[in-house]
């Protein structure tokens, strides 16, 4: 077999499971964690990430593998987009530093690069988010079920 080529297992490509839409992914970790707030009613504040099962001081488990995966997707889909949102900020700040250089040497990248990274992340960005900004309001809250341990 040649060096860097993929052998194919029961379990995937080289310890890769190959997930929906035939997108490959490790399965130890999930796409994109969803971070969550949890008030307990004794009144604690826990944190954990969506699939996680996370146990109060006072003796409750919270399992957030039972938030039902449309809303999940959701989630997750808000997530990439905003993310996206910023990974086309840094390509139009290397696009505009590559133009300049190329119509004025390194003057030129200083002034294009530092311009249009001012223009997207003071003015692009937040527009977009503003934009967005109901989807993030909308954003789903859920009521979890404690499950007492002992």
């Amino acid at each position: 077999m040649r060096r860097g080529s993929l052998r194919l297992r029961p379990g995937g490509i080289n310890g890769l499971a190959i997930g929906p839409k035939s997108r490959i992914r490790r399965p130890e970790r999930p796409l994109v964690s969803i971070p969550l707030t949890l008030r307990c009613e004794c009144g604690e504040v826990l944190s954990a990430q969506a699939g996680e099962s996370v146990t109060c001081a006072c003796g409750r488990r919270y399992d957030t593998s039972t938030i039902p995966g449309q809303s999940v997707a959701r989630v997750r889909a808000t997530q990439g987009r905003l993310r996206l949102y910023a990974r086309l900020g840094l390509v139009a700040v290397i696009t505009f530093g590559l133009l300049g250089f190329f119509a004025a040497g390194l003057p030129g990248v200083a002034l294009a690069a530092s311009l249009s990274a001012l223009i997207w992340w003071k003015g692009v960005a937040p527009w977009l988010r503003r934009r967005h900004a109901e989807d993030l309001t909308d954003l789903p809250s859920w009521q979890l079920e404690a499950e007492r341990d002992g």
